[in-house]
């Protein structure tokens, strides 16, 4: 799925425990959760790796309409979705309820989004954190790098979920901790977390299965509205990168690149690496909009590394110094 998330996007918060968590910065209790463990859980309820594979497949499969917030860095986006598969194909819509009008449309794997013109400026990326089609086969794959472990029962939207705790096992990228619907396997709720301290949820505030009415067509609503095509477009020619990364965790590959910009993914989580030959700037290590960013100069000639993405501050920094430029 693509990503979402836009700068700007400011409301009132409304009071409820999950947006006060994350705008205050409070730290996950463990001996809370841990009050919970294997309550109520049948055998085959206590291994993650059951939990993991359902939460893929309800993702895909099941038919559900409801209502969920994203709140990360200080911005807090509320979005409705409507999710049907039929006949091996998906279809979707994407509706953001806060800030400008704006509505992405999925059919099968073709993904456009539709907004006013005053919208224009939106950034058309969309990040949903674990509620995504390639997060779920990832963690799978990338079953060496983390350490996934059933933490026990809970209530999200009303309904029963089992909580994931999903961790690091070299501490050097961020965790998870997901809520899992009991009955149908769906993702309810997600918290990105580094050491303990929550950077990102995600929360169905609402959802219904089992739906009998079609899913809405498209409208006169879109009339005079923008429509761009968010189909992953396929890289025709790339070129070389003028910098390498002589380390970074273990699990990240190359997903696209450029003369100055390397784009790393476990699958999980990502994170750029971007050159600016002839700059040189202070050195920064900070979160802006709950992305970690860290600058440096290039060793051996001018030049500023900057990496941004989700990543701990440290892994970010150890990356940074280990960037050297390249001559071909």
């Amino acid at each position: 799925m693509p990503r979402v998330i836009h700068p700007g996007l400011r409301k009132r918060i409304p009071s409820n425990g999950i947006a006060l968590l994350v705008l205050f910065g409070i730290f996950v209790n463990p001996a809370v959760a841990a009050e919970r463990a294997d309550i109520g859980l049948r055998t085959e309820e206590r291994d993650p790796n059951h939990w993991i594979l359902r939460m893929g497949a309800a993702l895909i499969e099941e038919n559900y309409r409801g209502v969920f917030t994203i709140a990360r860095g200080g911005e807090f986006n509320s979005l409705e979705i409507d999710h049907r598969y039929q006949d091996g194909k998906i279809a979707e819509h994407l509706t953001q309820l806060n800030g400008p009008h704006r509505k992405v449309i999925r059919s099968g794997q073709a993904i456009q989004c539709f907004h006013e013109d005053s919208a224009s400026s939106l950034d058309h990326t969309v990040h949903l954190g674990p509620f995504s089609q390639s997060f779920n086969a990832s963690l799978q794959a990338q079953s060496n790098h983390y350490v996934s472990k059933v933490v026990g029962l809970d209530r999200v939207a009303g309904r029963q979920a089992v909580l994931l705790s999903v961790q690091a096992s070299a501490g050097d990228r961020f965790g998870f901790m997901l809520w899992i619907d009991r009955e149908r396997g769906l993702l309810l709720q997600s918290h990105l977390v580094d050491r303990g301290r929550i950077l990102e949820v995600f929360q169905f505030a609402s959802v219904e299965f089992d739906l009998t009415s079609p899913l809405a067509s498209q409208g006169p609503e879109f009339q005079g509205w923008i429509a761009h095509s968010l189909t992953e477009e396929v890289m025709t020619a790339s070129e070389k990168p003028s910098f390498k990364v002589k380390w970074k965790p273990a699990g990240y590959r190359v997903v696209s690149s450029n003369r100055h910009r390397i784009h790393f993914s476990d699958g999980v989580s990502d994170f750029s690496v971007f050159l600016e030959a002839g700059r040189v700037a202070p050195r920064i290590a900070t979160e802006i909009r709950g992305r970690t960013v860290v600058t440096r100069p290039l060793r051996g000639q001018e030049g500023q590394i900057t990496i941004v993405g989700s990543l701990p501050l440290p892994t970010a920094e150890r990356l940074a110094e280990s960037v050297e430029p390249v001559i071909y």
